[in-house]
Order: structure tokens, then C-alpha cells, then sequence
């Protein structure tokens, strides 16, 4: 199953993707290479890249959501759970952006599933 991302949510999508990537690769570095605790970061930061490949880095209008959906969904969680955290304690403008990202964020979401 396809879904369609819009051009208005792809920015925050990669966003967040990059930022899952990103601790994938900080648990990696954390592993100290020892092949026990090397393998599970590898295999989540080799998804999140396929995901990001499949996402066309922002060139492709939709993405497959059963071949991606655990990677979309962690992500997105993730990034959801800030910006409600946000919402709460943040400036008037940060908590007017967070509620903003928040609902593109749960809209998603809700296709993925």
C-alpha cells in the first residue's frame, strides 16, 4: 500500500527520518563495534536509509507503507512526543508550531496505520 506525502508535509517528514538516523548512528558509535550490540543499530539505521531511499529524499509523492511502516511510525512517535511536550512548554509561537506539526504529524500517522 502507497500512501501519498504531500510537499508541504515531506520537509518534517525527512526531518524527522533524520533525526531517527541520526541516533541509529549514535547507538552504533556507542556499540563500541562489539558484534552483540553492533547488529540491531545497524539493521535500524540501514532501514531508516531505506526509508529515506524510498521516500526519494523528497522526489517521490508516496511511499509504500508496508514495506516502511515500523520505521515511519517510530520515527514520527518520536517527534510527536516532542512537539507535544513543546505545546506545554514552550513560547506562544513554539506552542502555535508544535500544535501545527503535532496534527500534520497524527494525520500522517493515522495512513500509516
Amino acid at each position: 500500500m502507497r500512501i501519498a506525502v504531500t510537499d508541504a508535509f515531506r520537509p518534517l517528514l525527512t526531518e524527522c527520518l533524520l533525526a531517527a538516523l541520526q541516533g541509529a548512528a549514535a547507538d552504533i558509535q556507542q556499540s563500541g563495534l562489539d558484534p552483540e550490540n553492533f547488529a540491531e543499530p545497524l539493521e535500524r539505521f540501514d532501514s531508516i536509509r531505506a526509508t529515506l531511499d524510498a521516500l526519494g529524499w523528497g522526489a517521490l509523492p508516496s511511499i509504500d507503507v508496508t514495506t516502511h511502516r515500523d520505521v515511519l511510525q517510530a520515527a514520527l512517535l518520536k517527534r510527536l512526543a516532542t512537539e507535544r511536550e513543546c505545546m506545554v512548554g514552550g513560547s506562544a509561537l513554539r506552542t502555535r508550531r508544535a500544535g501545527t506539526y503535532a496534527g500534520e504529524i497524527g494525520q500522517f500517522l493515522e495512513e500509516v496505520r
